[in-house]
């Protein structure tokens, strides 16, 4: 009954209440007095009334897929399952970053982060950076885990889109999956490491937070000259 009074206010992608307004609504509305336990039960289902299950959006999600490559021209999708016909990987590339990429400059960062769903998983990205310095979205991903094979699967399906040159060079945090996994599909592209993660490799393993000043000096030097005079510095 709690979660059916609650559910309106999830209409039109709200976020809702949380457990704690639960409570407070059951005890102001309701004069009933309900533990926290009950009151996350109430908004789960209030959410699953309005949202639908997680079981439900994954049978829609074909159709999904299939609606955003009508109304989008050029998406791609693509939907892999496993050998029971369950969800197992999602690519997904809108039109519009597949041709704006053309225009941008062909440094691609590739990283992934956990979702907190209730069938958890990883969301993988590849960005690049348009003239003004923002962050240019060009592909998602979602598989189960930052493993060899999914970032393989997820590389290929990139590589289709975008090719592989010695124009190109990515970006990573030198995780042993995707160094693999990205050696194997972009054999003519170059691979450099992410200069956050280096740094904060850097500053943990030597405990010498008092060179990260000519480290960073190293990084965005332009010039080869400037680049090995902040190196002997860092030395």
């Amino acid at each position: 009954m709690v979660g059916e009074k609650v559910a309106p206010q999830y209409v039109g992608g709200e976020k809702g209440t949380t457990p704690k307004d639960v409570q407070t609504y059951a005890h102001t509305h309701l004069n009933a007095k309900i533990s926290y336990y009950k009151a996350w039960r109430g908004r789960k289902h209030a959410q699953s009334l309005i949202r639908g299950s997680p079981e439900q959006s994954f049978h829609l999600l074909p159709s999904y897929c299939y609606m955003l490559e009508k109304v989008n021209p050029g998406t791609i999708t693509h939907i892999e399952v496993d050998g029971d016909n369950r969800f197992k990987y999602l690519f997904l590339d809108f039109g519009v970053a597949i041709k704006g990429f053309e225009f941008m400059r062909k440094v691609v960062g590739i990283d992934g982060t956990f979702l907190k769903s209730q069938y958890k998983g990883v969301l993988l990205v590849a960005t690049t950076q348009d003239s003004n310095g923002q962050c240019y979205p060009i592909a998602w991903g979602i598989v189960d885990s930052e493993n060899e094979d999914a970032w393989t699967w997820f590389l290929s399906k990139l590589k289709e889109v975008i090719g592989d040159s010695d124009e190109l060079a990515f970006i990573l945090d030198k995780a042993l999956s995707i160094k693999k996994a990205i050696s194997n599909v972009f054999e003519k592209a170059h691979h450099g490491a992410c200069a956050w993660h280096v740094s904060q490799n850097v500053r943990n393993k030597f405990k010498c937070a008092d060179i990260m000043g000519s480290y960073w000096n190293a990084v965005n030097a332009y010039r080869i000259e400037d680049f090995k005079g902040y190196m002997i510095e860092i030395s």
